[in-house]
């Protein structure tokens, strides 16, 4: 396990009639490699799916206080934020579904990416890593 950290932070607001199934977060080099370290003894696309809305740290995964931190498996290799969420909607015409897919990339340092909005406008983009450190460890 790397030093090189991946904090994503949840303030996800989601309105009207969208229901979020599940999120997924992971990294990946420049050749599409995945990079996330996930723990030996845990389910891969376990480890990186979780509830949108109430994301918690089963399965190994480091969940304090909205702040989701995953580790790369070496601290000098470019990495891509990859980040999905899967919804479905009720209501009206009849009920469909979709995932809104955010890649951020080209990073080899520390960072902290923040997911916020309201449908059909959610963001996904890389803020403050102290601050997200200062919120994830309570201080």
């Amino acid at each position: 396990m790397s030093d090189l950290k991946l904090c994503i932070f949840f303030l996800i607001l989601i309105w009207f009639y969208l229901y979020t199934d599940s999120c997924q977060a992971w990294t990946e080099d420049y050749r599409r490699n995945f990079i996330t370290y996930i723990p030996p003894v845990e389910d891969p696309e376990t480890y990186y799916t979780f509830s949108c809305l109430y994301p918690g740290g089963d399965h190994g995964k480091d969940f304090r206080n909205g702040i989701l931190t995953y580790n790369t498996l070496d601290n000098s290799t470019t990495y891509w934020v990859h980040f999905k969420l899967h919804y479905h909607v009720t209501g009206g015409a009849g009920a469909h579904g979709g995932t809104m897919y955010f890649l951020l990339g080209g990073y080899n340092k520390n960072g902290c990416y923040l997911m916020n909005g309201t449908t059909p406008d959610l963001r996904f983009y890389e803020t403050s890593y102290e601050d997200c450190l200062k919120v994830r460890d309570g201080k």
